[in-house]
């Protein structure tokens, strides 16, 4: 070789070893020592569509299945189930690494006698296995079914099905059983319901037709396998006939409603067909994920060096679970979302299944909504979009349920809806006779439709997207507002009024014009003012008139010493029913007081104020702390919040049980809370740490209004340089 072809040489291997990590500001990865002893030292992994746990023991590899649509016949979001990986001359011990590498989306099980590699393809429902042996062993993969014979619901498990717990005696719907299979060169099972809640549920809540299909009647589901150099042996079972080296295990994991189960093996076998080779199939996925780290990030350091280290890996790994589980139809469950644990593993007093959730399949959407927050500063647009779509697709049930409840025109989201839009029975009352729910909790509880629309402008606003607001944003908001303005009633003083309502879960009785409703109205209307007119329909803007012209002042209460605070209502029966603050609405997330605000002594002294105040699971006062400029109880709240981790579990954010493990209320309000004392805008500038530690240090990228993204570097107490936009016009305050 001459010496100008080595020169070249020894170049292209510098540029590929400095292409290795393009971003330099990534997520480190999570590294143990030594096998696990169950589930509680497993790392979560997934693609948004198929999701899982995986964790080695001395005995082999084991991993949960999980997706978003895994309805049983209750409704209840099910596991898809479990496989077994097992190497017979490779028992594991504490020689053994378990490596989740974040910044590439791959896990790597090693030792001296083998290396695994599982990683979920960004593009298929597919999850990859590859292993190499040192020594060619024989190796077996196979289901643990669990679910291996028709379940009814016991007394105390009914709680995990949430539509239906208040029900009298035993359920009328068993789950069925889990079916093993061997399908042309492959294995698997599937779970196939045979009856549904959902015209059960219709009738007991008053209704006839909704307009949405029933999403669980003959949905099947599961996980079909297939590996080089294994064949089948027993029902549902793969092996290897002769000592391997090498192998590869291509599982398959779907769920399809309205499917029998032989037309679902058929789908399901033509995805192996559908994806490509292993390798292609990795380049892809790390390629997807390094695209995710490097367009936001966020790495706090601490003058202890520790807190800060803890800071940034539950961000990055809250991050990670959420876009792990987050991008099929069906939104995140707040309450473990795809990861539960077995009860017997999160040391709870029940002996239930992995498939038990407390809180249920219903979502609900104060606490479904807190995940999604932070997507809009880490620019996971498309993820929030997937929620919007999920409630875009159950208007026509929202529509009839305004119709059949309130007499009115438009369409309301009830605070906890079944798949296809309802409210659950157990919150109308099973037997009720009445029209409307009779769950005092929730009610009448209007405001939701009105952050969804904030939240859906949110993301307009940080997108750009014109044909999402076209096709989405305005026909909704539309039916949203027709709710409250054929509901609400015009007063003597030619203001509207909404009666019959409540103030969050806190107040039921004698309310009237609830803060949270109030307060939505005019952040709606100055969403909608601030567009141009060619963006907006001649329809909406009439509406929006209307509102400007009758919208109510936002409720405010004056102490004995002249004092003045939000209020939960204009008016409203003291009596406390719940623990939530709904005057704090007006900082989160309706944004209409924040530290620039001229009303941000009205602010200050509210949350001084607030009745209850906590940093567990659903509470946002982390939050509010920041965007009021409170940097000291930002700060406390943070670090409360930190010391929320499930201490039974290994994995950074595994926080609860409030809700369940891990709770995404508590994972999504640490990383909006963190977000916030770094990054704030409000009409049109960009506030740098607003609430931020003057003795932490900050790395970050996040994504502003404009689909803009602004980075900086904050040591020292100083920046290392100016802080910079990728577009001109944003305005930076530092």
């Amino acid at each position: 070789m001459t010496k100008k072809k080595i020169v070249s040489c020894l170049c292209f291997a510098v540029i590929l070893l400095g292409c290795s990590r393009v971003n330099q500001n990534g997520p480190e990865s999570i590294i143990w020592n030594g096998v696990s002893e169950d589930e509680t030292a497993s790392f979560p992994f997934g693609n948004g569509e198929v999701a899982g746990n995986v964790w080695a023991e001395k005995d082999g590899i084991y991993m949960y299945l999980a997706r978003n649509d895994c309805f049983s016949e209750l409704g209840r979001l099910l596991k898809t189930g479990e496989l077994k990986l097992s190497i017979d001359s490779c028992m594991l011990n504490n020689d053994c690494v378990q490596k989740l590498d974040l910044e590439n989306g791959i896990i790597e099980i090693t030792s001296p006698k083998l290396n695994i590699k599982v990683f979920a393809d960004s593009q298929f429902p597919v999850i990859w296995i590859h292993g190499h042996l040192n020594t060619p062993s024989n190796v077996t993969i196979e289901p643990i079914i669990w679910r291996d014979s028709p379940h009814m619901i016991a007394e105390g498990e009914k709680h995990s099905a949430y539509n239906l717990h208040r029900y009298p005696g035993d359920f009328p719907f068993p789950e069925s059983a889990d079916k093993v299979f061997n399908f042309n060169d492959c294995a698997g099972f599937f779970h196939h319901n045979d009856t549904s809640t959902y015209e059960f549920t219709l009738k007991n809540n008053h209704l006839t037709s909704i307009g949405v299909q029933d999403p669980i009647s003959n949905r099947t589901f599961g996980a079909m396998f297939q590996g080089s150099n294994l064949v089948q042996t027993e029902e549902g079972i793969l092996k290897s006939t002769t000592p391997v080296s090498e192998f590869t295990v291509k599982v398959a994991v779907t769920s399809y409603p309205d499917c029998s189960p032989e037309d679902w093996k058929a789908k399901t076998f033509s995805v192996f067909s559908e994806s490509d080779e292993p390798d292609n199939a990795e380049i892809r996925t790390k390629a997807y994920w390094n695209e995710i780290w490097e367009r936001s990030y966020l790495r706090i350091s601490t003058p202890d060096t520790v807190t800060g280290k803890k800071i940034t890996d539950f961000y990055n790994c809250q991050r990670w679970i959420t876009l792990c589980a987050g991008k099929s139809f069906y939104p995140l469950k707040f309450n473990g979302s795809l990861f539960t644990p077995s009860p017997e593993k999160a040391k709870d007093d029940t002996d239930f299944s992995p498939d038990y959730r407390p809180w249920g399949e219903c979502f609900w959407w104060q606490n479904t909504r807190l995940p999604y927050f932070p997507m809009l500063k880490t620019g996971d647009w498309e993820t929030i979009r997937g929620l919007v779509a999920f409630y875009d697709s159950l208007m026509p049930a929202f529509k009839e349920q305004a119709r059949v409840y309130y007499g009115t025109e438009g369409a309301i989201i009830p605070e906890t809806i079944t798949q296809f839009g309802t409210f659950a029975a157990s919150d109308y009352y099973i037997g009720n006779e009445e029209i409307g729910a009779a769950n005092m909790y929730t009610r009448h509880i209007f405001q939701d439709p009105l952050e969804l629309i904030h939240m859906m402008m949110d993301c307009y606003r940080y997108s750009g997207d014109e044909k999402f607001l076209r096709d989405e944003i305005i026909p909704m908001s539309e039916e949203f507002l027709d709710f409250f303005i054929s509901y609400a009633k015009i007063d003597s003083l030619g203001k509207m009024r909404l009666r019959n309502t409540q103030s969050l879960e806190t107040y039921w009785y004698g309310v009237e014009n609830d803060l949270p409703s109030i307060a939505g109205l005019h952040t709606v209307v100055k969403d909608f003012t601030t567009l141009s007119d060619t963006l907006i329909s001649a329809s909406l803007a009439e509406k929006i008139d209307y509102l400007k012209k009758f919208l109510p002042d936002i409720p405010v209460v004056t102490d004995e010493q002249g004092n003045k605070m939000f209020s939960p209502a204009e008016k409203f029966d003291p009596k406390t029913c719940n623990a939530e603050n709904p005057e704090m609405m007006m900082i989160f997330p309706f944004e209409l007081c924040n530290f620039t605000s001229e009303d941000i002594d009205i602010g200050r002294r509210s949350f001084e104020n607030r009745k209850f105040k906590r940093y567990k699971g659903w509470a946002p006062d982390g939050q509010l702390a920041a965007r009021l400029g409170l940097t000291d109880e930002a700060k406390k709240d943070l670090l409360l919040k930190m010391e929320g981790q499930n201490k039974a579990f290994r994995f950074p954010g595994y926080f609860g049980p409030y809700d369940w493990i891990p709770d995404q209320d508590h994972g999504g309000n640490f990383m909006i809370t963190l977000q916030d004392m770094v990054m704030q805008a409000y009409d049109g500038k960009v506030y740098l740490l607003p609430a931020f530690p003057k003795d932490w240090n900050v790395q970050f990228r996040m994504a502003v209004p404009g689909n803009a993204y602004v980075w900086g570097n904050y040591v020292g107490g100083k920046w290392t340089d100016k802080p910079m936009s990728d577009k001109k016009n944003i305005e930076i305050v530092f």
